[in-house]
């Protein structure tokens, strides 16, 4: 009985040996295998980031120059209506003041107003600058289309 047991718990023994030595080489070679699918995935993944990097870095490049872009066209777009704006203005005051006017044409200050000195209308629109409300005038003949002189409210 004795050999049967010691039979027994050798076969036992080196099942259990047989076993634990399978069992640590599919360990290696399950982590090795591990290893080399972790290290593809890593590579993978850096380059997947590299080119989304990449990607966003132009993207972000391409919206920053539109926008420099749209801005330096706003701002020239701006200046022009100023630039305009104040050459406008500057004919205007080109043109002489009421009392400029009639000391230059004293025969155009007439009982019923001031006629035009070019066709001797009395109709004379009264214009403003940039709007109906501004404080700049112009007065223009209705008649010839003449500019005649200015007023400042």
């Amino acid at each position: 009985m004795k050999f049967i047991f010691l039979t027994l718990m050798y076969l036992f023994i080196g099942f259990t040996f047989s076993v634990a030595n399978d069992f640590d080489k599919n360990f290696k070679e399950r982590q090795e295998e591990f290893d080399k699918n972790f290290e593809t995935r890593r590579e993978a993944f850096e380059k997947d980031f590299q080119t989304s990097k990449d990607k966003f870095n132009k993207d972000f490049n391409n919206f920053t120059q539109i926008s420099i872009g749209a801005f330096i066209l706003i701002l020239s777009f701006i200046g022009v209506i100023i630039y305009i704006s104040f050459k406008k203005r500057k004919e205007i005051y080109k043109l002489p003041t009421v009392k400029q006017y009639l000391e230059q044409y004293p025969d155009c200050h007439t009982q019923q107003g001031i006629k035009c000195s070019y066709c001797s209308s009395r109709s004379i629109k009264n214009w403003g600058h940039t709007s109906a409300n501004d404080s700049l005038r112009l007065h223009i003949c209705n008649s010839c289309g003449k500019k005649l002189y200015y007023s400042e409210l």
